[in-house]
């Protein structure tokens, strides 16, 4: 029965510290194999020897299947079991998944990748997304072709993507929906609906000229990408506005994203200093709580560094948001170009997946009780 690449793996190494120690050969001489070459060899040497439980060994693929009783499953996708099965019957489940079309080189094709579940499709991008891990890495230990495995990538993406966006409307709650076990940071604020904040995603240096202008950011000192995030007063994901380039400022970016269209009047929106749109919100009749400036001033007054700890306290619950959008190691570090088509998506995919993880807020209150 084939083995787990990481057991063969360990094997692998045990075999090679043993001939050492009995030949005195160096580690780098034992053939010509590299280790990737050496374990497919050896899955081969498996599936040519049937177990004793099956009729026939199964192909060498790492799946769902075979992973989803990890204890670390949720360290590489992000989400635990109950919440990765939740979204998979959310996207539609195995024949919707299944069903989608994409392009493949008939000359190429293995009919064994025509038997890739739904189930492993999500698996396969929740690790792409999670662990960053490289497309021709994820090729090789899955043993599907890198050209098909890009397809499927591209495609989950844009199926999760829509599948969020029709939900949107879902997602932003009204203000008086929040009212309700409304937590004690946000209780000053009333009627308050969103809370707003910026965040750049570093990207490679664009070749044209105009682009490379465009995406530089005099804030990070680099070419970026700005997205808008919004959240709820429960601490939800409730707005994600498309990347920017690194250029815009926060209030054309809050303009251009749509989100003044979604607002009601009465409403009211939390920000920090950056975003000056507190006339554009007027207009609406929305108001804007965001903190005092000093001017030419020496000092805020009394009640002005109440308000600005009070806002304080709330908007920190959207940086960590960023934060967690963050912790997609394919959206840290320099996003290549190349990725420069779904950025958006996947931006906006990793801001909505929070949503499928304890809230921070009630994290905090939950721990403060214990």
């Amino acid at each position: 029965m084939p083995q787990i690449i990481l057991i063969e793996l360990v094997n692998l190494i045990d075999r090679t510290k043993q001939s050492t120690q009995t030949t005195g050969r160096n580690v780098r001489n034992i053939g010509t194999q590299t280790i990737v070459e050496k374990l497919k060899s050896t899955e081969i040497t498996n599936k040519q020897q049937p177990s004793k439980d099956s009729k026939q060994a199964q192909p060498y693929f790492i799946s769902f299947e075979k992973c989803k009783g990890n204890a670390r499953f949720q360290f590489f996708t992000g989400l635990d079991i109950r919440d990765f099965e939740a979204l998979f019957e959310l996207l539609g489940g195995d024949n919707v998944i299944r069903s989608l079309k994409q392009k493949y080189n008939l000359n190429d094709f293995d009919p064994r990748y025509s038997k890739v579940s739904g189930r492993d499709r999500l698996f396969l991008f929740l690790i792409r997304l999670r662990r960053g891990v490289p497309l021709d890495d994820l090729a090789e230990i899955t043993g599907i072709g890198r050209s098909y495995l890009g397809d499927l990538l591209y495609i989950m993406t844009r199926h999760i993507y829509l599948t969020f966006k029709s939900m949107e409307s879902n997602f932003f709650p009204t203000a008086a929906q929040q009212e309700k076990n409304k937590p004690k940071p946000f209780k000053p604020f009333r009627n308050l609906r969103i809370i707003l904040d910026g965040a750049h995603f570093f990207t490679e240096t664009p070749t044209n000229f105009e682009q490379q202008g465009n995406t530089y950011s005099l804030y990070k000192h680099h070419n970026t990408f700005v997205v808008v995030v919004g959240i709820s007063c429960q601490g939800a994901v409730t707005f994600v506005s498309p990347a920017f380039e690194g250029n815009m400022s926060d209030k054309k970016a809050v303009l251009e994203s749509g989100l003044l269209e979604r607002l009601d009047e009465g409403d009211a929106v939390m920000t920090d200093r950056g975003f000056d749109i507190a006339g554009e919100l007027l207009d609406i009749g929305v108001r804007l709580y965001k903190p005092p400036s000093l001017g030419d001033r020496n000092k805020l007054t009394g009640d002005e560094e109440i308000l600005t700890k009070a806002i304080a306290a709330g908007r920190i619950y959207v940086e960590h948001i960023i934060a967690d959008i963050k912790d997609n190691r394919l959206l840290q570090g320099v996003i290549p170009l190349l990725l420069l088509p779904v950025i958006s998506d996947l931006i906006y995919i990793a801001g909505y997946l929070c949503n499928f993880k304890l809230s921070r807020i009630h994290a905090c209150k939950k721990n403060i009780r214990e």
